[in-house]
């Protein structure tokens, strides 16, 4: 009865040691896994400074641009003595390029 007893404490601790190491290499894949989306999570967040940043030197050259633009029209009208007339886009026109006097009016 005893080695019986044995026996079947022995098949348990071989069981136990058996689903011990499974949960170990599982654990450790987990562990790479999480490693793996933190690197990714990174990349992307970088990715995302890179493009934010990108984003916001676009924005201020288009800032420029249409401050020039501005400039431009302003200088142009000052040139023709403010003879250029402004216009009200009638119903069917809105939409369309607005007249050089209301674009100063921005």
């Amino acid at each position: 009865m005893a080695k019986e007893c044995d026996w079947k404490i022995l098949a348990q601790w071989g069981e136990e040691q058996t689903w011990t190491e499974i949960l170990k290499r599982e654990k450790q894949q987990l562990l790479k896994d999480i490693k793996a989306l933190r690197d990714r999570g990174e990349a992307m967040q970088t990715m995302v400074d890179h493009l934010q940043s990108e984003l916001s030197n676009l924005y201020l050259q288009f800032r420029k641009e249409r401050d020039a633009r501005r400039l431009l029209i302003w200088q142009l009208n000052e040139l023709k003595g403010g003879s250029v007339k402004t216009e009200i886009p009638a119903e069917g026109n809105r939409g369309r390029a607005a007249p050089v006097r209301s674009l100063l009016n921005q």
